[in-house]
C-alpha cells in the first residue's frame, strides 16, 4: 500500500481524525524509517550524488510499483 493510500485509508476514519492524530505521524515515520532503510543498503545509489526527490521517487518505484 503506498503512503498516498494509507493516509487516504486512515482519514476515513473520523476517530483518527479526531481521537488519534498520533495515527498520522506513526504513519509518517513508519515510511521514513524505510526509506531509510532503503537508502542505507542500496550500495548503488550511495555511490552517486542525487537531490532528495529523486532518491525518493527511486524509492517509491521500488518498493510501491
Amino acid at each position: 500500500m503506498t503512503l498516498k493510500q494509507k493516509f487516504i485509508k486512515e482519514s476515513l476514519d473520523i476517530r483518527y481524525q479526531v481521537l488519534e492524530p498520533e495515527k498520522f505521524e506513526q504513519i509518517a515515520d513508519d515510511y521514513a524509517m524505510k526509506f531509510l532503510h532503503w537508502y542505507l543498503n542500496n550500495d548503488d545509489i550511495k555511490k552517486f550524488s542525487y537531490s532528495y526527490k529523486y532518491l525518493l521517487e527511486e524509492f517509491k518505484k521500488e518498493k510501491y510499483e
